[in-house]
């Protein structure tokens, strides 16, 4: 799932609650969000938005602040690891690459797993002429 939580936390924190009931919905192994203002805003998002009411089985990336708004991993860690992690840095914003791998319940003994990529990035949204030359 991507999911934009518009400079979370900002002034409306308790935008978390309407995190928390997408979530509850969709039940995403993995979520993409951006426009994170900081690492609190993260860490209050994995707290309490989705390892919540018993849940412990979502980690998250390790933060990257960059020159905006920021990125961020959230993954179910019973079915998904994080292998690594690295940023591509853009004249507006950064990206962030995942390297994601599935934890099979035979992973321990196989040592056999699937690796996939995921890449996280935020558009300049604003309109105009010099804008749209910029993304």
């Amino acid at each position: 799932m991507y999911y934009n939580v518009l400079n979370y936390p900002g002034s409306t924190a308790e935008r978390v609650n309407q995190f928390r009931i997408v979530n509850r919905y969709i039940g995403a192994d993995i979520i993409l969000t951006n426009e994170m203002i900081s690492e609190n805003g993260a860490i209050a998002l994995l707290e309490q938005g989705l390892n919540v009411f018993g849940t412990i089985k979502y980690k998250k990336a390790i933060f990257t602040d960059g020159p905006d708004t920021d990125n961020m991993l959230y993954f179910n860690s019973d079915k998904i690891g994080l292998y690594s992690q690295d940023t591509i840095q853009t004249a507006l914003r950064m990206i962030n690459e995942y390297v994601l791998y599935y934890r099979s319940a035979d992973i321990e003994t196989t040592h056999d797993t699937i690796f996939f990529y995921m890449y996280s990035a935020h558009l300049k949204a604003s309109s105009g002429t010099t804008n749209k030359l910029k993304r």
